[in-house]
């Protein structure tokens, strides 16, 4: 995308910039060394070091690093939820005093590796906000103290801070419009370099775009939907790496009090898809060849997908944001087998989109006849992650068995069994399941009932390390396994292993 700027603005926006807070950037590099410490429930109200008469301060923490698993934060022995990349924690109170603080990720079920150890001093009504960034292996730990702002309800104004935690060497551009407004109206707010954090500015309560360009260029590189500021409170805007499949290189984030980060893609970024064939031969396709061809808007001279195979994925396909229909013919059958399945892609979107058979049996009409069968090709359309963790692995679980109500997955590592695993999912036919597993080998059970029985459908090993990356688990019926069913690992996104 490439957007001109026309050289006559109308500066509208009240820019008015505090002289009233104070900015400390701290950056240190740290070796990770082992630490065990026991894991305590996160509150938002913390306390630690000695009470205090004096106030009251706030403690903050970003994940910027792309790489990492969830980091976990504890205060003189209080420990918080892990936030991943991207992700902020909200405002824990803390008397005015000196704190003890530790930055942490999970390499074991009871075990953890320290990041970061430091003392960080809260100081009456300022915040100290904690920035992981960098590769996790050798993270950059960096902290900002500035004042706690809350402006009058009565002014209708809110106050923004921009910290720029995109490793671009000349720095980047900030503009902002109204939201109904376009670029040519956008006023330029800051220039900042990596790591630089902005002073307070005030604007009226309203919604807001948001531009971004390298340095010193009038191309914009990055363009925001309409961003919602209607509350009189405080924010930080982060500037960050696009992970998606876009082609702009930013991502923006909004920091605020109570909640964890928002996420904002570029309003005009591209999106990416791929499918799988998880159809199979059954009586009521009797043409079907294990083959399908994908069309999008309509069958043409061109198909999207040629002649997947079943059980397989395509490669990733570029493609504009919007909405769109999906037609399946029977490979070189030419057979119309779906019609208009849809297909939303937001900006900025990785997707996959699984195509399987349901069975119902519905009632018939006649009372001297049996109910029908009727065959139904369905689609299933997940969202991929684009996440890069080292040491943790985020697993999706695909079932398309239909012949059993639900299946449940056990993960069993050494040493232990189906009985005492802390890994397991119950999961139903077409209803996605998430969950998280560290690096490990790991014997893989697919259990279900059957009468009073449990009865093992399919077990596999796999083994998860530094490169494994988030994956795709798919259970499938195949009549060509011994078993008649198959188990399928396959990454969610091929770019993640490949840093």
């Amino acid at each position: 995308m490439s957007i001109k700027k026309s050289s006559n603005r109308k500066l509208y926006i009240k820019n008015k910039i505090t002289n009233r807070s104070t900015q400390n950037i701290t950056r240190k590099i740290t070796k990770p060394v082992w630490l065990f410490f026991i894991f305590i429930s996160a509150s938002l109200i913390g306390c630690g070091g000695s009470s205090s008469d004096s106030g009251s301060g706030y403690l903050q923490i970003y994940n910027a690093s792309k790489n990492s698993p969830p980091i976990f934060m504890t205060v003189d022995g209080k420990s918080y939820t892990g936030l991943s990349f991207g992700q902020s924690g909200g405002l824990y109170t803390y008397d005015t005093d000196k704190y003890e603080i530790e930055l942490a990720w999970q390499d074991g079920e009871n075990s953890y590796e320290n990041l970061y150890e430091s003392e960080v001093d809260i100081t009456d009504e300022d915040v100290m906000l904690v920035v992981v960034s960098g590769d996790i292996n050798t993270p950059d730990i960096l902290t900002y103290s500035y004042e706690m702002e809350n402006p009058e309800d009565d002014d209708e104004e809110f106050t923004l801070r921009f910290l720029n935690m995109h490793d671009s060497s000349n720095g980047v551009d900030v503009y902002m419009s109204k939201g109904d407004e376009t670029f040519n109206e956008a006023v330029q707010v800051g220039q900042f370099s990596f790591g630089e954090m902005s002073d307070s500015q005030y604007f009226e309560v309203e919604n807001y775009k948001f531009y971004l360009t390298l340095a010193g260029s009038s191309e914009v590189t990055y363009q925001s939907e309409e961003i919602p500021f209607l509350y009189t409170t405080q924010y930080v805007m982060v500037i960050k790496e696009n992970v998606g499949p876009g082609d702009s290189l930013f991502m923006l984030d909004k920091l605020s009090k109570s909640t964890s980060a928002v996420e904002y893609p570029d309003e005009q970024s591209g999106a990416e898809f791929r499918v799988y064939n998880g159809l199979r031969q059954h009586d009521l396709l009797p043409n079907f060849n294990n083959e399908i061809d994908l069309y999008l808007d309509g069958i043409d001279d061109s198909a999207e997908v040629l002649a997947l195979t079943q059980g397989s994925f395509s490669p990733s396909m570029s493609q504009p944001f919007g909405d769109y229909g999906m037609d399946l013919t029977n490979g070189d059958a030419e057979d119309i087998i779906a019609k208009n399945l849809l297909l939303t892609l937001s900006a900025n979107s990785d997707k996959t989109v699984f195509f399987y058979l349901k069975e119902v049996e519905e009632e018939d009409n006649d009372d001297d006849t049996e109910n029908e069968i009727s065959l139904y090709i369905n689609s299933l359309v997940s969202d991929n992650s684009n996440r890069i963790s080292l040491y943790d692995h985020q697993i999706k679980l695909i079932n398309l068995i239909d012949e059993y109500a639900g299946v449940t997955v056990y993960f069993v590592r050494n040493n232990e069994t189906i009985a005492d695993t802390p890994y397991s999912v119950y999961n139903n036919q077409a209803n996605p399941a998430s969950f998280t597993l560290l690096n490990n080998t790991y014997d893989v059970y697919v259990v279900v009932k059957e009468g009073d029985s449990d009865l093992i459908l399919i077990n596999q090993e796999i083994t998860l390390d530094e490169s494994s990356g988030d994956l795709y688990l798919v259970l499938e019926q195949d009549v060509n396994t011994s078993t008649g069913y198959k188990l399928l690992f396959a990454p969610q996104n091929d770019d993640a292993t490949e840093e």
